[in-house]
């Protein structure tokens, strides 16, 4: 199981490492030919708009595996095993909750944008955005809720005698 985790976080961090510098790029072009050569290119903001939800979607997934998404846990540092735990896994299904309504809006947005393109990159339409999004929550909610399963093992654990 690991070596599929680090293969799928492999890929994400690569999907968010191009997006961004492509991102960096469009943005680039953009200041260049609208500043320098006073000829603007009317897809770069979109691009870069596009690229960077991209990108932040990606890190969103990336911050969550490795456990890097800024915690306050002054509470949860000065609880004993199990508390924490308990602590930890009501976390969790407030976290899973919110993802599962994120979720639901997304496929309501994609089914109400299908359809509607982006004004100057007309192949990619506000739907394939919205796919993007559903396979990131779709990420964030398995990662989350492996988060779960383990606060779950340790609560099931019996607690050390002193």
């Amino acid at each position: 199981m690991r070596p599929i985790l680090r293969a799928a976080e492999r890929t994400v961090e690569t999907i968010g490492l191009v997006c961004f510098a492509a991102m960096l790029l469009a943005t680039a072009a953009q200041v260049l030919f609208r500043y320098v050569l006073e000829w603007p290119v009317l897809w770069t903001e979109e691009a870069a708009r596009v690229l960077f939800l991209l990108a932040m979607m990606c890190g969103f997934v990336i911050a969550q595996r490795r456990g890097e998404h800024i915690v306050v846990d002054f509470l949860r540092a000065r609880l004993s095993p199990r508390p924490a735990a308990a602590l930890g896994a009501l976390f969790d299904l407030v976290v899973l909750a919110f993802l599962l309504l994120l979720l639901r809006g997304a496929v309501r947005m994609v089914e109400l944008t299908w359809g509607s393109a982006f004004i100057t990159i007309p192949w990619f339409t506000s739907a394939h955005l919205h796919l993007a999004q559903i396979a990131c929550l779709v990420a964030l909610a398995l990662l989350v809720a492996g988060s779960l399963i383990q606060h779950c093992a340790a609560l099931a654990r019996p607690e050390p005698t002193r």
